[in-house]
C-alpha cells in the first residue's frame, strides 16, 4: 500500500538529482522554476497556512474533481487540441527555418569552395596541380 509512494518520491529524487546534475536544460529550468514559485509561496503563506491549505486542497479537490469531472474533461480536450495545434505550428515553423538555414549554407560553402579553387588555380598556373607555382608548370610545359 506504499509502493505508489515510495514510486513517487523516488521519482522526485531522481528528478531533483537530474536538475542539480544539469542532466538536461529541461530539468534545472523545472527546479528553478519550482524553487522561485516556492519561494514566492513561501513569502505569503507561513508554514501553518501551507499546510492548512494543502490539507484542505488533499479533501476537496477529489470532491470538486468528481464534481465536475464533464466540465474538466471538456476542457481538457480544448487545451489538449489547442496544444497539438501549437505544436504543430511550431514545428512547421523550426523545419522552415532549417530548411532555409540549409540552403543557406550549401550556397556558402559553394561559394567557398569556387573562392577555394580560384586561389588554388591562381597558385598553381591555370590549373596545374598544387605545389607547382606558373614557372614550374611552363618549364613542365617546354620539356
Amino acid at each position: 500500500h506504499v509502493a505508489p509512494a515510495v514510486a513517487a518520491v523516488n521519482a522526485v529524487i531522481d528528478d531533483v538529482k537530474r536538475a542539480c546534475w544539469c542532466v538536461s536544460y529541461a530539468h534545472t529550468a523545472k527546479y528553478l522554476a519550482a524553487t522561485w514559485v516556492l519561494s514566492k509561496v513561501g513569502k505569503r503563506l507561513s508554514l501553518g497556512k501551507a499546510a492548512f491549505v494543502g490539507f484542505w486542497v488533499a479533501f476537496a479537490a477529489p470532491k470538486a474533481v468528481e464534481a465536475k469531472r464533464e466540465e474538466i474533461d471538456a476542457a481538457t480536450e480544448v487545451v489538449v487540441a489547442k496544444a497539438e495545434e501549437l505544436k504543430a505550428l511550431a514545428r512547421s515553423e523550426v523545419l522552415a527555418r532549417v530548411d532555409a538555414a540549409k540552403s543557406r549554407a550549401a550556397e556558402l560553402a559553394d561559394a567557398a569552395r569556387a573562392k577555394w579553387q580560384a586561389v588554388v588555380s591562381g597558385l598553381t598556373g591555370q590549373g596545374g596541380s598544387p605545389g607547382k607555382g606558373p614557372a614550374k608548370a611552363a618549364a613542365v610545359g617546354e620539356e
